[in-house]
């Protein structure tokens, strides 16, 4: 099943879910634009499924996910209609008419954009730290992390745990760096463009 993606109320990708038995698999293809962009899928039930961050790849951005699928949840592949792209970390709001474009906002002046490549590495903060692991032991410690930061960099995405909330990571903690951020103490994690732990490279904060 192929569905469109929009931003900002216009269609800007496509993307395709199979049914896998107890498994959904999604793939997703956008226009390459800088920064930060999370996909939800929207339901026919009025909720959206975070599905995580695309990724640069040959020019692109791309997202290729499997999850399980979600609970009360018919079999079938009739309950999405549409994916919505958002910047950052904020859920989106339903589109009024899927078919009609939105107004988009005003883009913002010159003197406040910033280069590419400060908004790729920017730290930005996740209520939903789990979304971005595909590891099942990760996805269930870091729920409910407080203060987690990710930025996408080389390809990955790292994820920034205070030092206090450590033990949200604690399976994955040898993988880890310690780095000094925003004034505080944190441990980095890396994960792969798969969404899985692998061993931090070294401290690069600006």
């Amino acid at each position: 099943m192929e569905f469109v993606i929009y931003q900002n109320g216009e269609p800007f990708g496509t993307a395709c879910v199979e049914e896998k038995g107890a498994r959904l698999h999604f793939c997703a293809k956008c226009p390459f634009i800088p920064g930060i962009y999370r996909l939800y899928i929207w339901k026919t039930d009025g909720k959206a499924l975070p599905l995580g961050v695309l990724l640069p790849e040959n020019g692109m951005l791309t997202l290729d996910r499997t999850i399980s699928r979600p609970r009360q949840m018919p079999p079938g592949l009739a309950s999405f209609r549409y994916g919505v792209l958002c910047a950052g970390d904020t859920p989106p709001e339903p589109l009024a008419d899927e078919t009609a474009p939105q107004t988009e906002a005003e883009p913002p002046a010159e003197e406040d954009r910033e280069p590419p490549r400060a908004r790729l590495d920017r730290w930005l903060e996740t209520v939903r730290p789990e979304s971005f692991t595909e590891d099942e032991v990760l996805r269930k410690t870091l729920a409910g992390a407080a203060g987690i930061l990710y930025r996408y960099r080389a390809g990955c995405v790292e994820l920034a745990i205070p030092e206090a909330e450590h033990g949200h990571i604690a399976p994955a903690l040898l993988f880890t760096r310690a780095e000094k951020l925003r004034g505080g103490n944190y441990f980095v994690l890396k994960l792969s463009a798969q969404g899985l732990p692998c061993r931090a490279d070294e401290p690069s904060t600006y």
